[in-house]
């Protein structure tokens, strides 16, 4: 009879997973949780047959990602991994724990295609406006992979910086900067990318005046 029910319990697991790895997960949820001393971790519940969550929230909210919580802007500054659920889970429910910074927006710059966000971290957001932009930067992207011309470090240099701004990640302003001094050294990307170099240059404009 125990058999029995091992291999019950052990089919409906195996069906849960399977229906974990085929749903699509396209808005993960994310909690905010506040100690009395005012300290505060974000999390993501799931259950222990999710792995497939576990791996696209851990993709989701990665480290220096900018997060926007009930009209508040965060850094997630460090994944903290899986802990039981405390707040009355059951045994087979656990959850991702993130911690992180809430950011001052100190400037913002802006056209009709991108939002540059400087923080009080020091840090900034390139925020593309809408899909058409991001598909532009996507071109860029595609136009480095394919250029033989262009010097192998200043190549890695500028896919990273695009990568960081679609994916929301903030950017350090140095680094910004040596993107951008980079993007001026090859013509021709200067008329792929002219939007955001220009606000760029505003932005460092305004920043040393």
């Amino acid at each position: 009879m125990i058999t029995i029910y091992v291999i019950i319990g052990i089919l409906v697991i195996m069906g849960l997973i399977f229906i974990d790895i085929k749903r699509n997960y396209n808005e993960i949820p994310i909690f905010k949780w506040t100690f009395e001393n005012g300290d505060f971790y974000f999390s993501v519940p799931y259950y222990i047959w999710q792995v497939n969550k576990k791996m696209l929230a851990r993709k989701m909210y990665f480290q220096n990602s900018i997060l926007d919580f009930e009209g508040y802007k965060y850094e997630i500054t460090n994944f903290g991994g899986d802990f039981p659920r405390t707040k009355g889970g059951l045994f087979f429910e656990r959850e991702l724990r993130f911690w992180g910074n809430p950011l001052n927006i100190l400037r913002t710059n802006s056209n009709m295609h991108i939002t540059i966000n400087q923080y009080g971290s020091g840090n900034i957001n390139i925020e593309l406006n809408n899909n058409e932009y991001i598909n532009n930067i996507m071109n860029i992207q595609e136009y480095l992979s394919k250029d033989i011309y262009i010097n192998g470090t200043d190549k890695e240099l500028m896919q990273n910086f695009l990568n960081k701004i679609l994916s929301g990640q903030s950017i350090n302003i140095k680094e910004a900067k040596g993107a951008y001094d980079t993007f001026l050294k090859y013509e021709p990307l200067l008329s792929f990318a002219v939007d955001i170099l220009s606000l760029i240059k505003e932005f460092f404009s305004g920043a040393s005046s």
